[in-house]
């Protein structure tokens, strides 16, 4: 089993030779025409994603004392408006660290959340002692989903025998969908957000629930917050981006970089690059190393095969099949994309819902 190493040099002839652009990096982060074939560049070659970068810290991050003002106005409007009920706000776990260090900042913040984790049948015995640890420490209320695996182990083997990337999507929308049925249930108009714009994206906001990115208000130094929650809150490293989940570690770690050429890393260290937290040659000292430990890898396959019911040739013809797009399917298109005419109505429907909520 050899090609658990990623290749960069190899990558980049099979993207030159397979791709219509020649190979190019930014020169500030390590995202490039591998991780992205459509990404831009300006005349100093700095990408797109910097630029994005930019303009969503300006819009959405809060420092010093704009953003102390700014989270307790909104911790003071969560409190006020979860009084006489049994918890004032929901938040998920999932034993990661932006997970694990907002529902340490809730309980400093003397915010009473109602915590919900996803089992969907891959946990890491780690991420499971890492849940344990916050909820005991911390004194909170834990609702854990545990999904059909049957029923759940046939859509996730859809989507690998369909060929798409976004294999994920599954558990994403499985585990926002549980997190508003039960702040709907529990009457709870806040749910708090561990996605920040230094290493992921803002979620949108529905059926009147306010999702809260409440690190955004916050200084949030990754090293600094590891080193809190280890101290605080004893927890362990994975040793990766969502690496708590056998499966995500799996996917990120060999599905991706074999099959589809894409290493996520690229987008998780260009983002503390750009935040001011990792400098482009760390990050690609980083990338210099393998994503998987070859014996690691080897008992994660092994293990994902046999919960999967797979042979490991017919999982290996599965990683031969060519790339397919999930607008190659049947779904459901978003309305504006079903509609684009109707987008010149959308600043009006902003008033409207500003004015409603």
């Amino acid at each position: 089993m050899n090609d658990y190493l990623y290749n960069e040099k190899l990558l980049t002839q099979d993207f030159q030779l397979n791709g219509n652009r020649a190979y190019q990096q930014c020169s500030i982060s390590v995202m490039d025409t591998i991780a992205d074939p459509n990404i831009q560049f300006d005349a100093k070659g700095v990408c797109n994603y910097y630029y994005e970068y930019l303009d969503a810290e300006k819009q959405f991050v809060y420092k010093g004392d704009s953003g102390k003002d700014k989270l307790n106005e909104i911790v003071d409007q969560i409190k006020r408006e979860g009084q006489g009920k049994k918890y004032d706000c929901i938040t998920g776990v999932s034993g990661g660290v932006d997970s694990t260090y907002l529902a340490l900042q809730a309980k400093k913040l003397g915010l009473r959340p109602l915590i919900v984790h996803f089992d969907n049948g891959w946990n890491s015995e780690l991420a499971v002692k890492n849940i344990e640890n916050i909820i005991s420490k911390l004194g909170f209320d834990l609702y854990t989903l545990v999904v059909d695996w049957e029923e759940f182990k046939d859509l996730q083997l859809s989507y690998i025998k369909a060929s798409v990337v976004d294999i994920e999507v599954l558990t994403d929308h499985a585990i926002m969908g549980t997190i508003y049925r039960l702040a709907n249930q529990y009457g709870l108009k806040y749910i708090l957000s561990g996605n920040n714009i230094v290493t992921e994206h803002v979620l949108p906001n529905v059926i009147g629930i306010k999702t809260i990115p409440l690190l955004n208000y916050m200084p949030f130094d990754k090293n600094e917050v590891k080193e809190t929650i280890i101290r605080e809150l004893d927890w362990r490293d994975y040793g990766g981006k969502h690496y708590e989940s056998v499966f995500t570690r799996f996917y990120q770690g060999y599905i991706l970089p074999v099959k589809f050429k894409i290493d996520k890393r690229k987008a998780h260290l260009s983002n503390l690059i750009f935040s001011g937290q990792l400098t482009k040659e760390e990050a690609l000292e980083d990338l210099n190393k393998p994503i998987y430990n070859s014996e690691q890898l080897r008992t994660d396959k092994e293990f994902v095969l046999k919960k999967f019911g797979v042979t490991e040739q017919e999982f290996d013809e599965l990683m031969k099949l060519p790339r397919r797009e999930h607008r190659d399917f049947k779904y459901i298109r978003p309305f504006f994309d079903k509609y684009p005419y109707l987008r010149i109505f959308t600043p009006l429907w902003r008033k409207i819902k500003a004015i409603r909520g």
